[in-house]
């Protein structure tokens, strides 16, 4: 019997982030903290860029891989908010 949940993972990362302008390039590396089904490998890379659309707005795309082998390719939108000390 297959359940949506069977394939959600978590995971979590640490992330290297080089700005270079309105773009910026990153490389994460993480693993997974909870699967119910046995993921390929336990780590993952993921490597990706962020282009700058307007003052706290981005696009993105992104490779996430385990080892040398893409898994899954990401894209979306994102809003950056600013706090202020």
């Amino acid at each position: 019997d297959y359940s949506f949940s069977d394939d959600l993972y978590a995971g979590v990362f640490g992330m290297m982030e080089s700005h270079l302008g309105s773009t910026a390039l990153y490389l994460a590396l993480g693993g997974y903290i909870y699967h119910k089904t046995e993921p390929r490998q336990p780590v993952y890379a993921r490597l990706g860029v962020r282009q700058k659309i307007a003052a706290n707005i981005f696009g993105h795309f992104g490779i996430k891989a385990n080892f040398f082998t893409a898994e899954f390719i990401e894209f979306g939108l994102g809003y950056r908010w600013r706090y202020k000390q």
